[in-house]
C-alpha cells in the first residue's frame, strides 16, 4: 500500500485539503476522494507527467477535477494540491511551487537529522 501525505507550507496551510473543501458538488468529492483511495491501493489510473517530478491525476467527474502530487520514492506520494479544469493552469504553477517548497522543507530536515 502507497502512502499518502498532504504538503504543509511553513505556514501551516495544507492546499491540497483547501482544494477538496473548496468542492461543492457531492459526487464530484465523491469521486476525487475514490481517486485518492486508489491512489494509495497503487491504481493511479488517468496520470500525466507535468515534469520535473510533479504530476496530474484526472478525474472525469463533474467539471473536470486535478490532483497534483509527486511519488517520494516507490511507496510514497505527497499531495500537492488540486484544482478543477478551469482553474488549471494556475493552480499547476502553485504545484510547482509547493514541490519546490516541500524538496527545499525535505532538504532541510535531512540535513538537521545528519547533524543530530
Amino acid at each position: 500500500m502507497i502512502k499518502l501525505l498532504v504538503y504543509r507550507t511553513e505556514h501551516g496551510v495544507e492546499p491540497y485539503k483547501e482544494f477538496l473543501q473548496r468542492i461543492k458538488d457531492p459526487k464530484a468529492k465523491s469521486a476525487v476522494v475514490m481517486a485518492q483511495l486508489n491512489m494509495e491501493r497503487g491504481l493511479p489510473g488517468d496520470v500525466k507527467s507535468l515534469g520535473g517530478g510533479l504530476k496530474e491525476k484526472r478525474i472525469q467527474a463533474g467539471a473536470g477535477y486535478r490532483i497534483y502530487f509527486y511519488n517520494d520514492g516507490q511507496d510514497i506520494i505527497i499531495l500537492l494540491g488540486g484544482s478543477s479544469k478551469k482553474d488549471q493552469q494556475r493552480e499547476i504553477e502553485n504545484a510547482k511551487s509547493y514541490l519546490k517548497d516541500y524538496k527545499r522543507q525535505k532538504n532541510a530536515l535531512s540535513k538537521k537529522e545528519d547533524i543530530s
